[in-house]
């Protein structure tokens, strides 16, 4: 294995099926890294099955049959790694510990910065001009820097707001008291088919939260929406730089830009 470490904990577990389950966490940090695809590795390297990590790092991935395996370990901001061969005995459990090594590499930061820091200054003028009126009121629910650093997903803010319902499945976002269409802003553009825990609370200066049609300000209003989350990065190179590198990735390759795998 390249660039990250996986001990085997323990021996084999008696199971209903072959199973390889685990846990992934950051190498330096040690914390749980979660929507990490876990994927078994067919003769050809390619990934056939595969699950990923919940919020803990977990992840169980069943085998159809005793074999000896490479899994892969991917998703982004991590080095590429491989296991090596894996051999699981019919019905038996192996728990493995992984730890991945952050990725080094990095966008040309002064690009970055220099279209983000236009477009987020401008927006938050916007913010600031609806922050007052919200002020006046009472229409709009508003989290500053000082807010967000208390949360951990941007929807944990939802959840701490009275009377607020949050749901995120196929039709996307719905928030309201009566889970309606929600409309959301990524400094002021629309950002679709992305849920806003994609979005981490340490890279927004700012965010708008609107429960009902009435309270949405003009510039704001979308047709078929009663809701609308508006999100302003960081102006400062550090955070907003390292927001757009990782969208950025995001859209340069849907499948992860890069790996973490595990090896005994």
């Amino acid at each position: 294995c390249v660039g990250g470490v996986l001990l085997l904990l323990g021996a084999t577990l008696p199971g209903s099926a072959q199973t390889v389950t685990g846990r992934v966490v950051d190498g330096t940090t040690g914390t749980p890294v979660r929507d990490v695809t876990v994927s078994l590795l067919a003769e050809n390297d390619r990934a056939g099955l595969s699950v990923t990590t919940d919020s803990t790092g977990s992840f169980a991935l069943p085998l159809p049959h005793a074999d000896t395996v490479r899994i892969r370990f991917a998703a982004l901001a991590y080095e590429p790694v491989t296991s090596a061969p894996l051999a699981v005995s019919e019905r038996e459990t192996l728990t493995l510990d992984v730890r991945l090594a952050v990725d080094a590499l990095e966008l040309p930061p002064v690009v970055v910065s220099a279209r983000r820091s236009d477009r987020g200054r401008r927006g938050l003028r916007d913010f600031d001009r609806r922050y007052a009126s919200g002020q006046r009121t009472g229409e709009g629910r508003f989290l500053t820097r000082e807010d967000l650093s208390e949360i951990a997903f941007l929807s944990h803010a939802f959840q701490r707001i009275p009377g607020l319902r949050y749901r995120y499945g196929a039709e996307g976002m719905q928030l309201g008291s009566r889970l309606c269409p929600a409309a959301v802003y990524l400094n002021g553009l629309p950002l679709r088919s992305t849920p806003v825990d994609d979005v981490w609370p340490e890279d927004l200066e700012a965010v708008e939260i609107y429960r009902r049609e009435s309270e949405i300000p003009p510039d704001l209003m979308r047709p078929g929406v009663c809701t609308v989350v508006a999100l302003w990065t960081r102006v400062d190179s550090t955070s907003g730089g390292r927001f757009w590198v990782r969208m950025g990735l995001l859209g340069a390759l849907a499948g992860g830009f890069v790996w973490y795998v595990a090896t005994n």
